[in-house]
């Protein structure tokens, strides 16, 4: 990114822009991509940047990543203990061992 600053002949004024530069295969030369980012104060020879460049400047936001989402709804459900145990032997593949291994209690 190179600034290349242009002095209007009608006004006086410098416009600054931000030059960038890339090379074209077909045509076999460089082309040469300028945008106006302000304009030279004539007093203290400071750079001038127009609201435009400096809000696509500014950083987005950080948004915040989504986390854990709260329980807004809580039910009990009693259904005893041989229920809990048979669903964790089916969760846990081990009911068809218990059967072999113990066929009348298991």
């Amino acid at each position: 990114m190179i600034y290349v600053y242009l002095k209007n002949k009608e006004n006086g004024t410098t416009y600054i822009y931000e030059s960038t530069g890339h090379w074209n295969k077909e045509k076999q030369m460089c082309i040469c991509d300028r945008k106006c980012v302000g304009k030279l104060d004539p007093l203290t020879g400071e750079i001038i940047f127009s609201k435009k460049h400096i809000e696509s400047n500014q950083p987005e936001p950080l948004k915040p990543k989504p986390g854990p989402v709260p329980a807004t709804e809580s039910r009990y459900h009693f259904y005893g203990a041989t229920y809990l145990f048979d669903a964790i032997g089916k969760k846990l593949g081990i009911t068809d061992d218990l059967k072999r291994c113990f066929p009348d209690t298991y």
